[in-house]
């Protein structure tokens, strides 16, 4: 790990229905909504059933966003429930070290529970370059420090700073 970032002013919106399983225009639909609407995607996480899929977009995007989404599938036959939870906060761990590492997805998560920090959604791409994660934004001082500890970070960068 490299180093860690975080995005406030972030919001979840929450998509589910058993009724979204393998139908094959859902996700599109999802897509075609939030670009129609200029909403920008920070991250996305999918259930391996398929019947839930988590967006995390910037708060003042987010009720449109949302309302958009209620009104193309509300009353419709695949999506069942929309969730809006708003005040989080997405954290990043970057590092190309991460590739293949085993052990590191149990640091992070280890140091941010050690902590008492509920995660509310998990993204990571196939690249294994990038975790993310999304808490409550109160709690992202406490989990940037956390992941600074659990991989030494503080001292990566005190030492790049008194190397120049």
């Amino acid at each position: 790990v490299k180093a860690v970032t975080a995005i406030r002013n972030s919001a979840i919106i929450d998509i589910g229905g058993a009724g979204m399983v393998g139908v094959p225009n859902v996700v599109s639909r999802i897509f075609n909504v939030l670009a129609q609407e200029n909403v920008n995607v920070l991250m996305i996480s999918q259930s391996s059933s398929m019947a839930n899929i988590s967006l995390v977009v910037m708060r003042p995007e987010a009720k449109r966003a949302f309302e958009a989404l209620k009104a193309q599938f509300e009353g419709g036959e695949f999506v069942r429930t929309f969730e809006l939870w708003e005040d989080v906060a997405t954290v990043a761990v970057v590092g190309e070290g991460m590739r293949g590492e085993k052990g590191v997805a149990a640091k992070l998560f280890n140091a941010v529970a050690a902590e008492g920090i509920s995660l509310h959604m998990i993204s990571q791409g196939s690249s294994e370059l990038n975790i993310s994660f999304c808490i409550d934004e109160t709690e992202v001082e406490k989990a940037v420090k956390a992941v600074h500890k659990a991989f030494a970070l503080e001292r990566q960068m005190s030492g790049a700073t008194k190397d120049g």
